[in-house]
């Protein structure tokens, strides 16, 4: 599977389309951590019919300040 660099001038395209995990990861985050080995195990599972992203919280690509599902993210 090709590897996807979210930003935020392609965020809104690439989660449209078809069904989509975005895990927003951090490294300083406990439950991100734990839930990792999860969404990986996921990704493994469902390639091909879903599509998964990690989203790196620290890694300043400028998406800010994100709503999905109507609940706000700091990201």
């Amino acid at each position: 599977m090709a590897e996807i660099t979210l930003t935020s001038q392609n965020f809104e395209n690439e989660v449209a389309q078809g069904k989509t995990l975005v895990d927003f990861y951090a490294d300083w985050c406990g439950p991100c951590k734990m839930m990792s080995p999860v969404v990986d195990k996921m990704a493994e599972i469902f390639d091909g019919k879903m599509k998964f992203f990690v989203y790196f919280a620290n890694s300043g690509n400028g998406m800010g300040l994100i709503t999905i599902g109507g609940n706000d993210g700091l990201c």
